[in-house]
């Protein structure tokens, strides 16, 4: 966040929802009375590993030439950052379905719980790892993954979701006792994945710390399955760091959301 910021980052990716300073602003500024504050994309952070948003950017397969409309299937979901981790799904009957009502009247991915998941590349293993994810879960399930890091999508090395009403994570799992209820409502979840120092920050509050072993031996990252078991969940957007945030950054990405979703 920048004070009487009057550029934005230039953006070198080809998606077509990614545009250089001179494009299109792809949210509105946040207006202080003392001062300007611009909130940019996560991408001013440093280390963004990959950032995928539905809204105008989800599309029927990894071609990424057919943009996904209300109740149609969705095989790819492009990095925003420029850096090509794009997730995606071939395989019809486990993509995830595009909606359009989502916060605002933005789109969504909805993962039913029965099958839908996607993967993309891995970071090395054994560096700090941030990962952000905008969703809501619509019901209780037993066990409801969000997000792992497998050598494929039965066998994980670490995964964070809900298991009857807890959020839990790392490695199998470590419970953080913070409650998953309500359900149905939307979220910002930041799961910093940094040894003993790992934390769990919800709407930008941190609710969560403890120690998270990395993601050794794995070779790629799920969305909404491990063990596979699949998510009942709605997703809006992944954020993925190749660093551990610091509390900073997590304002600074929660503005981000706010501005947006206006939340």
């Amino acid at each position: 966040m920048s004070k009487l910021r009057t550029t934005r980052p230039l953006y070198t990716s080809w998606r077509p929802d990614v545009k250089s300073a001179e494009g299109t602003v792809l949210w509105p500024p946040i207006f202080n009375s003392s001062y300007l504050e611009f909130e940019t994309s996560p991408i001013q952070y440093s280390d963004i590993f990959s950032w995928s948003r539905a809204e105008n950017s989800s599309y029927t397969d990894n071609t990424y030439t057919t943009l996904c409309t209300a109740g149609v299937s969705c095989g790819g979901w492009p990095d925003l950052s420029g850096n090509s981790k794009d997730w995606s799904q071939t395989t019809e009957a486990n993509k995830p379905t595009f909606r359009t009502s989502g916060p605002s009247g933005k789109g969504y991915l909805e993962f039913d719980g029965g099958g839908d998941y996607m993967s993309t590349p891995l970071l090395s293993a054994n560096d700090p790892l941030t990962v952000v994810l905008y969703l809501r879960q619509r019901a209780v399930k037993s066990w409801s993954n969000y997000f792992s890091a497998s050598n494929t999508s039965v066998n994980y090395h670490f995964r964070v979701g809900e298991y009857s009403g807890q959020t839990y994570g790392f490695p199998d799992p470590v419970d953080t006792d913070v409650a998953v209820t309500p359900y149905n409502t939307w979220r910002v979840l930041s799961f910093v994945i940094n040894g003993s120092n790992s934390k769990l920050y919800i709407n930008g509050s941190l609710v969560w710390t403890g120690t998270v072993a990395d993601q050794a031996g794995a070779t790629q990252f799920f969305l909404a399955v491990n063990g596979g078991v699949t998510g009942n969940i709605d997703l809006a957007e992944s954020i993925i760091y190749s660093k551990a945030i610091s509390q900073t950054e997590v304002t600074g990405i929660q503005k981000y959301f706010q501005s947006y979703y206006n939340l």
